[in-house]
């Protein structure tokens, strides 16, 4: 069976839509627990991704990466993480991660793809890079709720790195710092990962979290003769 008839028989569970220097792309989770994907929707040429040995399922979380201009899926099963490009499936273990962990709850790439974020069922953040073979930290945030949305925020060129995770009523940033930023959501809200940071959508509001430059901090802190 072709990857569009497939799509069309197992209908659409979840999707995907990512960007690239060629464009933007789709990647396609079927009722058949398949992955199909399209590098660029502008010609639209669905390419159906590797099985998953055992999966029976939907996975718990799933992101595209995009590696040496190649998009690859990388899935949670259990306490088990799968990255899938278009020859074959592969085991991947994230370093240092917390013991414990019997499953990933959200992930997140960065807008560059060069960063990633986990959330497991512990109530751990791990982030590290996207090759997961550095890992950069990791912060209990002492919820295992699953959370609505995690999303990076960063700034181009800063050395600084930063994630936000959204619950109904609460929004979490965390970095490599010890402790936390909480905000408290009064509406439903939805996060947009941009390059320079995070939109926060609600029904009545729209803001923009962003990481403050060094020379705005210079001027505005306590006693700063600028």
């Amino acid at each position: 069976m072709g990857a569009p008839l497939e799509v069309l028989q197992n209908r659409v569970l979840d999707a995907r839509i990512f960007h690239t220097e060629f464009g933007s792309g789709v990647a396609i989770l079927t009722g058949a627990h398949r992955f199909t994907l399209s590098a660029n929707v502008g010609d639209l040429k669905l390419r159906r991704m590797p099985e998953v040995p055992g999966l029976q399922s939907a996975p718990s979380c799933w992101t595209v990466l995009c590696q040496d201009r190649v998009a690859h899926i990388l899935l949670a099963v259990g306490p088990d993480l799968y990255l899938l490009d278009h020859a074959a499936c592969s085991a991947v273990t994230p370093p240092g991660l917390a013991p414990g962990v019997s499953s990933f709850l959200q992930m997140a790439v960065s807008f560059t793809y060069r960063h990633l974020a986990l959330f497991t069922d512990t109530g751990y953040i791990w982030m590290g890079t996207a090759s997961l073979k550095e890992k950069l930290c990791e912060f209990n945030c002492n919820i295992r709720a699953p959370p609505k949305q995690m999303v990076w925020c960063s700034r181009p060129r800063s050395k600084e790195r930063a994630v936000v995770v959204a619950w109904e009523r609460r929004l979490m940033v965390v970095g490599d710092a010890p402790e936390s930023i909480q905000f408290v959501l009064d509406e439903d809200s939805y996060l947009v990962p941009e390059l320079d940071g995070v939109r926060i959508f609600s029904r009545s509001t729209h803001e923009f979290l962003h990481e403050v430059p060094a020379a705005s901090e210079e001027i505005f802190k306590i006693a700063s003769m600028a």
